[in-house]
């Protein structure tokens, strides 16, 4: 909460705030923990499963600081494209946020 509001100071009427996070589900702790930290992909120590936030969670903080939330969009890997923009919210995912 604390950090979400020290966003919202900084941001001015009307404006836009987007942020990216991932998702607190299995999917994102096996995939992002303990297939990605344990291969090297990423360090290991990187990722905190237990301090990642769903967007429920996050829509209700952006909204007690005043914001109004967008539909979230999923950031999904797939073998084919890569990282790409998805409905499917499991692992990472990316919201708007406008200062009323």
């Amino acid at each position: 909460a604390g950090f979400i509001a020290a966003l919202v100071a900084a941001l001015a009427d009307d404006g836009l705030m987007i942020l990216s996070t991932p998702n607190r589900t299995p999917q994102s702790k096996w995939l992002m923990i303990e297939a990605a930290e344990r291969i090297g992909m990423v360090p290991r120590g990187t990722h905190h499963w237990e301090d990642f936030i769903t967007p429920a969670e996050l829509a209700i903080l952006l909204e007690d600081a005043g914001m109004q939330v967008g539909q979230p969009m999923g950031i999904a890997w797939n073998p084919m494209k890569g990282l790409h923009l998805s409905d499917d919210l499991a692992l990472n995912y990316i919201v708007t946020a406008t200062k009323r």
